[in-house]
C-alpha cells in the first residue's frame, strides 16, 4: 500500500472532486464514485461524518427512489437531479483530511 499511496490518493480524491462538483450523474457512475469516496475514507484521505447516512446515498440515488422524491420524466433530467442531490449530500457528509 505504501508504494501505491500516491496512486490511491489521486484516484480517490479525483472521484471525490467529481462527485462533489458534478452537474449530471448516471446511476452507474454514482455507485463507482461513492465507492471511491468511501475508499478514500478508509485510507484516511477523507472523513465521512455520518457513515450510515453516507451508505444510504447508494439507494437514495437509485432511479426508483429519486422518482419518489422528485418529479422526473426522462433519463437526462434524472441524471441532472441525481448529480445535484448526491453532490450536495456528499459535501454535507464529508470533510477533507
Amino acid at each position: 500500500l505504501k508504494d501505491q499511496y500516491n496512486i490511491y490518493r489521486d484516484k480517490t480524491m479525483r472521484a471525490y472532486g467529481i462527485i462533489t462538483h458534478c452537474y449530471s450523474l448516471s446511476e452507474e457512475e454514482m455507485i463507482e464514485l461513492l465507492s471511491l469516496a468511501k475508499l478514500a475514507s478508509v485510507l484516511g484521505f477523507l472523513q465521512i461524518t455520518d457513515d450510515d447516512k453516507f451508505q444510504k446515498l447508494y439507494y437514495q440515488g437509485r432511479r426508483a427512489n429519486l422518482k419518489e422524491i422528485f418529479d422526473i420524466f426522462d433519463e437526462k433530467k434524472e441524471n441532472i437531479v441525481r448529480g445535484e442531490y448526491i453532490s450536495n449530500k456528499v459535501r454535507q457528509l464529508t470533510k477533507e483530511v
